[in-house]
């Protein structure tokens, strides 16, 4: 077989996969090492993912005030590796932004949005998925019209900077948002005229926050644009191993497959930093089988 036949056997299977992958979602990082993980700590990571057989990660600023650390020699140096190890960087998840929902000062403040241009601007040229997902929050009050419509106004700031930077916008809905969970979140968004934007399919949060996980799979269709792939044992508590807990995989991974999604399957797990090898090496035995990439 020529290299030509054989680079187009190679993409033909590629487009055969019903997912393109299996990654980790920024649990990892958290779990192995602290909220507070550097961007060497990521790269330090990658070599044993990749012989785990992830395929890719997601990159996460956790508080703005660790921007001043992600200098463009270190994300630099954190791309190389990831081409070296063939990890490809499926999204960036701009988690410092999550508790500006919580209020109605805060989400009518300008609170985070410096921070989110600045972090944008480094990633421009270098995260290939130009893909960022921002996770509202819980309310810390009574969610009433104003918080209502300030944490509205705020996303569709957040959702035309991104735009204008070149980036596709993504929301995480955590328990307890304000506008509701993903369906009334969406329906909201549309109500107000927000359109061309997607979803981080969390299934812990769908499920602990009392929705039917198939429905709202279906129901926001096409508009899923990454994933955080954890178990739960159907309350508020860490993400578990898929496959020890109370959804049913099988179904899920179908439903997910319904919508056109082709992404990669980023698996979310918290656990002690010393079980991060034996508990995501299960996550991704298991899931890899149930999505049909083993």
């Amino acid at each position: 077989m020529s290299v030509n036949e054989d680079c187009i056997q190679k993409t033909l299977v590629e487009k055969q996969k019903p997912f393109a992958g299996i990654g980790v979602s920024p649990a990892y990082f958290v779990s192995k090492y602290g909220q507070a993980f550097t961007l060497g700590q990521v790269e330090h990571s990658l070599p044993e993912l990749a012989e785990l057989g992830f395929s890719g990660y997601q990159l996460e600023l956790v508080s703005s005030h660790s921007i001043s650390d992600w200098t463009d020699e270190a994300l630099e140096s954190l791309f190389v590796k990831s081409a070296g190890c063939r990890m490809e960087v499926s999204q960036f998840v701009a988690h410092f932004l999550m508790d500006t929902f919580s209020t109605e000062k805060k989400a009518a403040s300008s609170e985070g949005y410096a921070s989110f241009v600045e972090v944008l601007g480094k990633l421009k040229e270098r995260l290939h998925s130009r893909l960022v997902t921002v996770p509202v929050g819980a309310a810390a009050e009574e969610p009433g019209k104003g918080l209502k419509a300030a944490s509205i106004a705020r996303i569709k700031t957040l959702w035309k900077t991104a735009n204008a930077l070149g980036f596709r916008f993504a929301l995480e809905i955590i328990p307890g948002f304000c506008l509701g969970g993903y369906l009334e979140t969406y329906s909201a968004l549309h109500e107000s005229g927000l359109a061309k934007f997607g979803f981080t399919l969390d299934t812990k949060h769908v499920v602990n926050n009392g929705d039917s996980l198939l429905s709202t799979i279906r129901s926001i269709g096409e508009n899923w644009y990454a994933t955080h792939i954890c178990d739960t044992p159907g309350t508020a508590g860490s993400s578990l191993i898929p496959g020890d807990g109370v959804i049913d995989w099988a179904q899920t991974l179908a439903a997910l497959r319904s919508t056109g999604y082709k992404a990669q399957l980023d698996i979310e797990i918290g656990c002690p930093a010393n079980k991060c090898r034996e508990f995501y090496t299960r996550g991704i035995d298991f899931l890899a089988k149930k999505a049909g990439l083993r």
